[in-house]
């Protein structure tokens, strides 16, 4: 069983190791926010365009 368990401690140490040397380390800021995603920036894109498109129209309906 020690044995077992030393093997299982290499195996730990060794992902770690491998871990720290291929998977990049990003700083949080205090703007950081780790749930916004790809998806969401394609949402918020679209809502802004939306949003400029009803405000120039909105403007060229007070001009006519």
């Amino acid at each position: 069983m020690e044995e077992l368990e030393k093997h299982a401690e290499n195996l730990q140490i060794l992902i770690q190791k491998a871990a720290e040397k291929t998977i990049p380390k990003r700083k949080a800021s205090s703007r950081s926010k780790p749930w916004w995603n790809d998806h969401i920036s394609e949402q918020r894109k679209a809502l802004s365009r939306e949003k400029n498109r009803w405000k120039k129209s909105r403007i060229e309906e007070n001009h006519k």
